[in-house]
């Protein structure tokens, strides 16, 4: 096992500073980061390396990045060589353009600029992206789309070109911080095994009789903390039905064989997709009741008889994207595709729509939701609730969030401390969420967690909202061989 870690190490390290470089930003820090998770991993690494060692480091560096972000006390950025040292025959170039882009990317939401790093300067597809930061492919689509049309706002950007790999971290190092946390961890071991003996022996050198045991009176179930608008969070009976999709495809033109097709609600918008499961830039998306035609400046069509508005972009995969947006029964429909129909073929498919109430393909089921909530999205793997805006301060508002999902997931570190609906759980930690994982078998997961930004759920609540997660209409309870995502 060493010899094959020394190996990994040696070889990919470098891969990792990089990855780590390009989410913090520091390469000092990314290092330190890099050396840190390393030193985790060693003791596990039978269990990494049959696992997936690049995911499951790629994700440890994700985790560890944000919890630095939360404990950093200052924001100044230390620095081994001031910005006005020549470096180069064009160092006034370099350094503009190397600034240009870190205010670009710093300019994004932390979840934008991951899913961009990912994609762009790690060269992972939707599928890897959403496995690293635990989502669906099609939330990853959506960081992506929005991150890009930011960027294009502040600026036109060519993508960025392949970073070279930095040389591989110290081994030494990473056995040195490896000991180190073996020392913590016996130590920590010690020390709560001396609290044990103590509280044990206290009765008996006491001499007094342990009290008798007294059955509680039932108390109402735990609400989490007061909101600023909505007050204590408490579970009811769900009810929450996502609002059907209101056309179908008609007979012409045909799409082409492979798609995967999912009516889901997307943003609050009901919205029918096919996407290729091995090839995510072959798309088709249509969302029903958008606000508006959107991008001014497209180019008029008719659509069946009305008039609509056409536009073309670049994808992040270099295909062409067509956009078509047109009225009909009184709302705006929106039809997006990529390498599925030519333009005269999408046009055909927007007027050939049927009247059709077609349900959710969602495969989760939740029993309980907080009350008053309502549905922002209802996915074939993902249900997001939301209570009402909270005022953030400065006019600036953030809505309460509840997300179930059903994916794949390693375990994080540690055993299982829970037993949810009859299976091994964890309720995990970021910076930026907790929640409940649950473990139907050494690949499947359904993960219950909210945001923290705006509202901290309780442990209690998030368990009971689990244990109330049906998946293809079976209860968890009952769930025993799970069907891939």
């Amino acid at each position: 096992m060493q010899t094959e870690f020394e190996e990994y190490v040696s070889t990919r390290s470098g891969a990792l500073v990089r990855f780590a470089h390009l989410l913090c930003g520091d390469r000092h820090l990314a290092e330190d980061l890099v050396q840190e998770v390393l030193a985790k991993a060693y003791p596990r690494w039978r269990r990494v390396r049959e696992y997936d060692p690049d995911l499951y480091l790629r994700r440890s560096l994700i985790w560890a990045n944000s919890a630095w972000w939360r404990r950093r006390s200052s924001r100044e950025a230390a620095s081994a060589q001031l910005p006005d040292a020549p470096t180069g025959t064009d160092f006034a170039g370099r350094l503009a353009d190397r600034a240009e882009m870190w205010q670009l990317l710093a300019a994004l939401p932390r979840r934008q600029r991951t899913v961009l790093v990912l994609r762009f300067f790690e060269d992972l597809d939707d599928d890897r992206i959403a496995q690293l930061l635990e989502c669906s492919p099609v939330t990853v689509r959506v960081h992506a789309h929005r991150g890009l049309d930011r960027l294009r706002t502040l600026l036109h950007v060519p993508s960025p070109a392949e970073l070279p790999a930095p040389p591989a971290v110290p081994l030494d190092g990473v056995r040195r911080r490896a000991d180190r946390n073996r020392r913590r961890r016996i130590a920590t071991g010690v020390v709560a095994a001396l609290v044990g003996i103590l509280l044990l022996a206290v009765p008996l050198l006491a001499r007094v009789s342990p009290p008798p045991v007294i059955s509680p009176t039932p108390t109402p179930a735990p609400s989490a903390q007061p909101t600023a608008s909505d007050g204590p969070v408490t579970l009811t009976p769900s009810t929450l039905q996502p609002t059907p999709f209101p056309y179908e495809p008609g007979v012409s033109p045909q799409l082409p064989d492979g798609l995967r097709r999912e009516v889901s609600l997307r943003y609050l918008l009901p919205t029918l997709s096919y996407w290729d499961p091995a090839r995510p830039s072959r798309n088709l998306q249509l969302q029903a009741g958008v606000d508006g035609p959107g991008r001014e400046g497209g180019e008029q069509v008719t659509v069946g008889g009305a008039t609509g508005f056409r536009w073309t972009d670049t994808g992040e995969y270099g295909s062409r994207i067509l956009y078509l947006s047109w009225q009909r029964d009184g709302r705006w429909l929106r039809l997006t595709v990529s390498e599925v129909l030519t333009e005269t073929e999408a046009i055909a498919f927007a007027a050939n729509l049927r009247p059709a109430a077609l349900g959710s393909t969602s495969r989760l089921g939740i029993g309980l939701a907080p009350a008053g909530w309502d549905l922002l999205t209802y996915g074939e793997n993902e249900v997001t609730v939301h209570g009402r805006a909270v005022d953030t301060g400065g006019g600036y508002h953030q809505y309460p969030q509840l997300t179930v999902q059903y994916g794949y997931g390693g375990r994080a570190e540690g055993m299982p401390d829970l037993t949810v609906a009859g299976h091994p759980a964890q309720y995990v930690t970021t910076g930026y969420s907790a929640g409940v994982a649950v473990y139907l078998d050494d690949r499947h997961v359904v993960t219950v967690y909210c945001l923290t930004d705006v509202l901290r759920l309780p442990r209690e609540i998030l368990i009971r909202v689990a244990e109330s997660v049906s998946l293809d209409g079976v209860p968890l309870s009952r769930v025993t061989a799970p069907a891939e995502p």
